[in-house]
């Protein structure tokens, strides 16, 4: 049995390196709660950056650890993002004086910013 590593070696064939991904699960992450998907995202976007220097380098067992840990930490992020979105989204919508009070607050500081308030 042949191995993998040479024949991905000689195929020229990098593994991927899931950088879009990681940048937008480090974009969402910016919304997840307690920022823990935004770390988690610029870590994958750290991990995704070691793939393609990794594999032109030889080390093909590294290049394919970052790219699944690129790509596991990306997901992490994005399901903390979909946690913090439907969390957020019952609390508004199971407390609508949340909505009010929010409303309120945003009218107070218009008015003594001395902005117009939308009609």
């Amino acid at each position: 049995m042949e191995n993998s590593n040479f024949n991905l070696h000689n195929s020229g064939v990098a593994p991927q390196n899931f950088m879009v991904l990681a940048i937008i699960s480090t974009i969402l992450g910016c919304c997840s709660l307690w920022g823990i998907g935004f770390i988690l995202g610029l870590v994958a976007v750290y991990f995704a950056s070691q793939v393609n220097p990794k594999f032109y380098q030889g080390d093909i067992a590294a290049a394919e650890k970052n790219s699944k840990n690129a790509r596991i930490l990306s997901f992490i992020a994005l399901a903390l993002f979909v946690i913090g979105l439907i969390y957020t989204s019952y609390m508004w919508y199971s407390n609508p004086e949340i909505i009010e009070e929010s409303q309120q607050r945003a009218r107070e500081m218009m008015e003594a910013w001395g902005m117009e308030q939308p009609d």
